[in-house]
Order: C-alpha cells, then sequence, then structure tokens
C-alpha cells in the first residue's frame, strides 16, 4: 500500500497530537492504524464503547491501549480524560469526528 502526505505527521519530539480521521467504512481504522504503527506512531483511539462487548475484540482493543467512548453516559467524560492524558504525555489521539460510520 503507498501511503502519501506522511511528511505532515512530522512533529515535534514529547509534544501531543490530535489525528481527526474520517470513518467511512470498517477498514479506515484497520489502515490507518497499521499505517501509523508502522511509521512508528501509537496514539490513543478513541472508539465507541459497544466494540467492547464483541467477544475477544473489547480484549485486544484494551491490551491496545484504546479507549472506550461511552456515549450518552455519565462515563462519557473518561475519555476525554483519558485523551487529555495521552496529550499531556507527549502521546498522540485518534478520533473519528463523526462518531461512527456514516448512513
Amino acid at each position: 500500500t503507498d501511503v502519501s502526505g506522511t511528511r505532515h505527521l512530522v512533529r515535534p519530539s514529547g509534544t501531543g497530537y490530535v489525528l481527526a480521521a474520517n470513518h467511512t467504512s470498517f477498514f479506515d481504522p484497520v489502515l490507518l492504524i497499521g499505517t501509523l504503527h508502522r511509521l512508528g506512531l501509537r496514539p490513543a483511539v478513541l472508539a465507541t464503547a459497544g466494540l467492547w462487548r464483541v467477544p475477544l475484540l473489547g480484549r485486544a482493543l484494551t491490551r491496545e491501549g484504546y479507549v472506550p467512548v461511552h456515549r450518552g453516559d455519565r462515563r462519557a467524560g473518561d475519555a476525554l480524560r483519558a485523551a487529555a492524558d495521552a496529550l499531556a504525555e507527549g502521546r498522540g489521539v485518534l478520533v473519528y469526528p463523526e462518531g461512527g460510520l456514516p448512513r
């Protein structure tokens, strides 16, 4: 797979960053996260909490440091706190602003 535009991912060492990505198919996260890992970037990924209910997937997401987003729930702020912590540590945060696939 060819990846273009990686020069835009250069950042000063130790500074946090936010990546906002489009989410138009189920393959988007797989391709983007795979590309980021090849570039040596391992951002905290905010993902819908429903994914943690999928057998084995939830454990894998937790192991990889993904952050569940509980929409419309009193725990919704936990994801924002986790994102703020990652940024303060100089890590990146990957979000999908649409909050899911388009209908």
